[in-house]
């Protein structure tokens, strides 16, 4: 990326990225929380409501997420305007950047039961970050062929992580599927017999 982008745009999109980061770190601390009670607590967890409820905590999430955008973009509209205002052309970057956020948000809690002790699925997990690390570098290659310049790279970034939010999305309901018929089927076994 440096070969084709000046010092003044990978500043513009290094200091933009920081901000997104930080609010990310902000989600990436509750994925931790949440994955630790779940570890702590997997024994005693209903997987079937676990399942269930898991739509609802991503719903919650995502308005907190909504939110973190709106403030965020905001704030940062105040600072580089009044404050840092050599930064400035870097809005446009932070406002494509925020919106990461929101399939981050996607992406925090089913992939937090795919990697716990319910489901032990830490090598797809593993795998889908990986996709989306390739899906980033493909992305950010064709964008600064079209020129695209920071804007291009904060966009291939957001689509790296739609990819991983969509593969961990899809994973999820496959995976949550498979237990709840398995454990469905035993349970009508036991029933019958």
């Amino acid at each position: 990326i440096k070969l084709y982008l000046d010092n003044t745009i990978m500043g513009l999109y290094s200091f933009s990225m920081v901000f997104s980061m930080l609010l990310m770190t902000i989600l990436a601390n509750l994925q931790s929380i949440f994955t630790y009670t779940l570890n702590k607590h997997s024994a005693t967890v209903e997987t079937r409501k676990l399942f269930k409820e898991t739509y609802q905590y991503i719903n919650y999430l995502l308005i907190i997420a909504l939110m973190m955008i709106i403030v965020s973009q905001l704030l940062y509209y105040i600072l580089v305007n009044y404050f840092l205002v050599n930064y400035k052309d870097s809005s446009t970057i932070f406002i494509i950047f925020s919106s990461m956020i929101y399939f981050y948000a996607m992406f925090i809690i089913p992939s937090a039961i795919l990697s716990s002790s319910v489901m032990r699925k830490e090598k797809i997990i593993a795998l889908i970050m990986f996709i989306g690390v390739i899906s980033g570098i493909i992305f950010n290659a064709v964008f600064i062929n079209l020129g695209w310049k920071g804007e291009g790279i904060a966009l291939g970034t957001v689509l790296s992580q739609i990819v991983i939010a969509g593969f961990t999305l899809f994973s999820f309901k496959k995976y949550s599927d498979d237990m709840l018929f398995k454990r469905h089927g035993f349970d009508i076994l036991l029933l019958t017999t």
